[in-house]
């Protein structure tokens, strides 16, 4: 299996986990909930005063994404002969739109992803200038993107990219996203 199929069918249980995990009618109260199941962040990703207004990371970023069609690899080989799936032609989910990305001072990060992929909401760790996390719709029965995603911080900015795909897996997407500290000078 190629390093890319492995990566599509992670994200793709990812998605498929977090919509399993979220509940039907949450209030909009998902973010507090989903930031009790973060893992602990280790303590080396804040700066050495450990005070909130200096650590590193903390703050609210907002910016861009950019999406386009994502590619599926499947393998060659007996094993597979029997698969395909390639992934769907559609305009959906493909453009420009607004994300915005908080990291508070316990390393727990959430935000929104809206436009042509949301609305959507984003949990994840901010760890040694590293932010991972899940993608999951803010209604999940709208059947919309959910996937992945993983960014660096270098100076004011996280960069990095959103994996996601259609509530049935269908339609997948890559986004690159850009977003900078609202606090920059």
């Amino acid at each position: 299996m190629t390093m890319r199929a492995f990566a599509v069918l992670r994200v793709s249980a990812l998605a498929f986990m977090a919509a399993c995990s979220r509940p039907s009618n949450d209030g909009g109260s998902g973010d507090a909930a989903n930031g009790a199941n973060l893992a602990r962040v280790d303590a080396a990703s804040r700066s050495d005063s450990g005070s909130a207004a200096n650590a590193v990371g903390v703050g609210t970023y907002a910016g861009t994404y950019v999406s386009q069609q994502s590619t599926l690899t499947v393998p060659e080989g007996a094993e597979w002969k029997g698969v395909k799936f390639r992934g769907e032609e559609s305009p959906l989910g493909l453009g420009e739109g607004p994300m915005e990305l908080i990291v508070d001072t316990s390393g727990r990060a959430h935000g929104t992803v809206m436009g042509q992929l949301g609305p959507a909401l984003v949990t994840g760790v901010f760890s040694s200038g590293v932010v991972a996390g899940t993608v999951y719709r803010k209604d999940p029965s709208d059947n919309g993107f959910t996937g992945s995603f993983y960014a660096k911080l270098a100076g004011d900015t996280f960069t990095g990219e959103l994996k996601v795909s259609s509530g049935n897996g269908a339609i997948l997407r890559d986004a690159k996203i850009s977003l900078r500290s609202k606090e920059a000078k």
